[in-house]
């Protein structure tokens, strides 16, 4: 009722009391909703510990009977790392099994999981080709500089020659004299 305002005013702390007083008898949808008022009531970081009872109340039920909707619950919780590490794998499997077992929007759970795998992959693609690129600008950058360094500025290399010109006693300019030969 709290959760949801029925009868009463929207208070996600008090809904979330009266969800860990059911939860601590066993109960994993009591633990769950616990875990979402904490979230809703911005008390995300406590959440975690209620999704995990919930995942491990479910995953004992499962075992005594298998139910189609648990199991996309389950997938969901295992995708989105509520209650346990992120594991896209586990997921699949488990919307798999509830595919199997007649849950009919499961198919959907599959794509969107698919869809989520690729976007992070490419992600990871972009993110490998901005570090990518980075580096050889970088190595780029540095092999310019190197050669720059090594090599005199032009007008140092202009007034060398003038030097050594003036030294030998050539006043004339070399290009001239390569010019005017037949």
């Amino acid at each position: 009722m709290h959760e949801y305002g029925l009868g009463v005013p929207v208070d996600h702390m008090q809904a979330f009391k009266l969800y860990r007083t059911i939860a601590s008898i066993e109960n994993p949808y009591a633990a769950y909703r616990a875990a979402a008022c904490l979230i809703r009531s911005g008390a995300a970081g406590q959440s975690h510990s209620y999704y995990r009872m919930a995942l491990q109340g479910y995953l004992k039920q499962e075992k005594l009977q298998p139910d189609a909707q648990r199991e996309l619950l389950i997938g969901t919780m295992f995708q989105y790392g509520k209650g346990t590490a992120r594991n896209t794998e586990q997921s699949a499997v488990w919307y798999w099994t509830a595919m199997q077992n007649g849950a009919e929007n499961a198919q959907e759970y599959l794509f969107r999981l698919q869809a989520q795998i690729q976007n992070q992959q490419i992600a990871v693609a972009n993110a490998a080709v901005k570090l990518l690129s980075s580096i050889a600008m970088t190595v780029n950058s540095n092999a310019q500089n190197q050669i720059q360094s090594h090599r005199p500025a032009r007008s140092l290399t202009q007034r060398l020659q003038n030097r050594m010109r003036q030294k030998l006693g050539q006043k004339h300019d070399y290009e001239q004299t390569f010019q005017n030969t037949p």
